[in-house]
């Protein structure tokens, strides 16, 4: 895992209703901004793409933008 790619999937496993664990990393293209993250659920096989910019992160899941706001947005609100 990326070094900053906990505090990513967690927000994905809170977006998406499921659990960190549940997600796996994919390799995936590079789009030259920030940092980007491929994952695949385990046991759909739906895949998830973040990318994390300047602390501002965005999910989308099976080509659906999912979450787009701050990295620390999902903590806060617990």
């Amino acid at each position: 895992m990326h070094a900053t790619e906990p505090a990513v999937v967690e927000i994905l496993a809170s977006v998406t209703g499921s659990q960190v664990d549940d997600w796996e990393d994919l390799d995936g293209p590079d789009s030259g901004v920030g940092a980007d993250f491929w994952f695949r659920h385990r046991t759909t096989g739906v895949e998830a793409y973040a990318n994390l910019d300047q602390d501002h992160v965005t999910i989308s899941v099976d080509g659906e933008r999912v979450f787009d706001g701050p990295r620390c947005a999902t903590s806060e609100a617990e």
